[in-house]
């Protein structure tokens, strides 16, 4: 019996997507999964406010640098 599931819509900053596109991810879905698993991961001893913070830092810095390619080409 196929795993049950919800359909969900999010809105997402253009850059912030464009962002995942660059990691890697050529679908939506699978990064939205990995990152709700990366959340929610019991074994890590951080909350998972100390993780968003960790992810706000991470885009950030791939904010930077999409900004520095931007003024170097």
């Amino acid at each position: 019996m196929p795993e049950e599931k919800r359909k969900i819509s999010v809105w997402v900053p253009a850059a912030l997507y464009d962002s995942v596109l660059q990691a890697g991810y050529t679908s939506p879905t699978q990064a939205v999964i990995q990152g709700f698993e990366a959340l929610v991961q019991p074994h890590s001893e951080e909350s998972p406010e100390a993780v968003r913070g960790q992810m706000q830092a991470i885009r950030g810095q791939m904010q930077a640098e999409i900004d520095i390619s931007k003024n170097e080409i």
